[in-house]
């Protein structure tokens, strides 16, 4: 998992990364 934290990602953001990254 990629922490929006991290790329200073939005959480509509992070949900896509997270189903794709999983």
């Amino acid at each position: 998992r990629i922490e929006k934290t991290l790329l200073k990602m939005d959480d509509e953001q992070q949900l896509l990364y997270d189903t794709i990254c999983k």
